[in-house]
């Protein structure tokens, strides 16, 4: 799976982490947002590599 995570490309992780920031209200309750934003773009890789 890794393979496949390695090509997403950076402009489809960050169409997805748009798509998110515009559909819900993220709460960060003290997270650093910078931070929160690196650990989304982690998660959408997977989760476009998933698809």
């Amino acid at each position: 799976m890794a393979e496949y995570v390695n090509v997403v490309s950076k402009a489809e992780i960050d169409n997805l982490l748009e798509d998110y920031y515009a559909k819900y209200d993220i709460i960060l309750e003290d997270r650093d947002p910078e931070e929160f934003r690196k650990h989304a773009a982690v998660r959408g890789g997977i989760e476009i590599c998933l698809r």
